[in-house]
């Protein structure tokens, strides 16, 4: 009884400890991560003055090979006050609606953004060309360019690229790693909804094993640990990815620059200016 009392105390002393931590903790947290925290709900990993984007890369991978045991999915947020605006307009509907909605989507979502990329391309890029877009792509791998990919291929992003000064790994409690976006999504101009973020997610998941690993108000970073390497899987990817994001071709003008990474690179990154 005296063994089993001290236990007890012991096991109430630890509890009161992690408590202050915790307190602690969200003290020290700016004001736009605490919104999250207390939206989301969730577990999480708060990353302050962390400069070494390998270590965060490591740090969300490790969690990500824990989470397929332990039922959660993993994702970096960068806070931001329009992020948070985002978060708390009910925009979107629940969660649960959204998922509804993607389920909808799914099975029409990649043949739907492949229509809506060609429509663009006809109206903006009459000169595109499969061929060419391919053949560039070799002579930028003949020509070196693969050196940044894969230095990238290993690191997330630091707090300082979004202009932040902390970053959140959040635990969001499904085992679906597409599912990520019903709770927290990009949102910048132009960024398909919620729905179509979740469905195309899958999609990429089912396919090439992609998982989303950061987001922030206009950014979506994405884990693809077997990205599309045949020609026509490059082509069908490189007009959803296009569809998903016209940034990602139109800031630069160039497909082929898209169509890099999607095939040599495991971090997969769209943004919304």
């Amino acid at each position: 009884m005296k063994k089993f009392t001290a236990l007890l105390i012991m096991a109430m002393v630890l509890f009161a400890a992690c408590d202050r931590v915790n307190e602690e903790e969200i003290q020290g947290m700016n004001e736009n991560s605490k919104v999250i925290i207390d939206f989301l709900a969730c577990d999480y990993i708060l990353l302050q003055n962390e400069k070494d984007s390998a270590k965060i890369f490591d740090i969300w991978k490790e969690l990500y090979e824990k989470s397929k045991k332990e039922g959660f999915t993993p994702v970096v947020i960068a806070p931001s006050s329009i992020f948070n605006e985002v978060l708390n307009n009910d925009l979107w509907g629940k969660k649960e609606d959204i998922l509804s909605k993607a389920e909808d989507l799914f099975p029409t979502i990649t043949a739907d953004m492949r229509v809506r990329a060609e429509k663009r391309i006809d109206e903006f890029f009459s000169e595109f060309c499969t061929a060419d877009v391919l053949e560039e792509v070799n002579e930028f791998v003949l020509g070196g360019s693969l050196s940044w990919i894969e230095r990238d291929n290993h690191t997330l992003p630091t707090a300082n690229t979004f202009g932040v000064d902390e970053l959140l790994i959040v635990k969001i409690p499904t085992e679906n790693a597409w599912e990520v976006a019903a709770w927290v999504s990009a949102s910048g101009y132009y960024a398909p909804n919620p729905s179509e973020q979740v469905a195309l997610f899958k999609s990429w998941y089912e396919r090439f094993g992609a998982v989303p690993a950061l987001v922030s108000y206009d950014v979506w970073l994405l884990y693809v640990p077997n990205p599309p390497q045949a020609d026509e899987d490059v082509i069908e990817t490189l007009k959803e990815a296009y569809a998903f994001c016209f940034d990602a071709v139109e800031v630069t003008g160039s497909f082929p620059l898209l169509a890099l990474p999607l095939k040599y690179s495991n971090i997969w990154g769209f943004w919304w200016d």
